[in-house]
């Protein structure tokens, strides 16, 4: 068996995002993983659930899915009126600007020695990433599995059926 260098192994990319409120003192960070030779294959699967999700709701694949805006009911995502109108339907199928510089400094804090991430992460608007767009929808989900706030009960176990077998924690892991 021949084993590959450093050197010729994929590149590792993470595509992060959050969820919380200071209201409640619950921070959730969340990220999609990918490498450089999977990546178009990644892209494929989330474009084909976002036709999926045009087939069967009317969403645009060019709608921008934010989690507080779009499962919180705070815009018109479909083309369908009954489906905007309606909270159930909307439950049914579930950011920044640029400026914090929260993981720019802690890159920044760590030695530059045991460093294992080679650049500076870089903002990108969730309206021009799929990737990021679905960053914010696990990091949601996973703070509604958190925090079970009552009104939004239709939620709380979004993370766990949806997404827990995709996780190599096995759930959020409180720090």
């Amino acid at each position: 068996m021949v084993q590959e260098s450093a050197s010729h192994l994929p590149v590792r990319m993470f595509y992060v995002d959050d969820s919380g409120s200071v209201n409640t003192g619950y921070v959730v960070y969340s990220w999609l993983e990918t490498t450089s030779n999977k990546w178009a294959e990644g892209l494929r699967g989330l474009l084909d659930l976002r036709k999926k999700m045009y087939a069967q709701h009317k969403i645009p694949v060019s709608f921008e899915l934010h989690a507080t805006k779009f499962a919180g009911g705070h815009q018109s995502p479909s083309t369908n009126a009954a489906l905007n109108n309606s909270a159930l339907l909307r439950r049914a199928v579930m950011d920044g600007d640029g400026s914090d510089r929260g993981y720019l400094n802690a890159h920044r804090n760590l030695k530059l020695a045991s460093r294992n991430i080679i650049e500076d992460p870089l903002f990108q608007a969730a309206h021009r990433s799929q990737w990021i767009q679905m960053a914010d929808l696990v990091a949601w989900a996973a703070y509604q599995s958190i925090l079970q706030n009552p009104k939004k009960q239709f939620a709380w176990n979004w993370y766990k059926t949806h997404l827990g077998t995709c996780d190599v924690n096995g759930g959020p892991i409180p720090l």
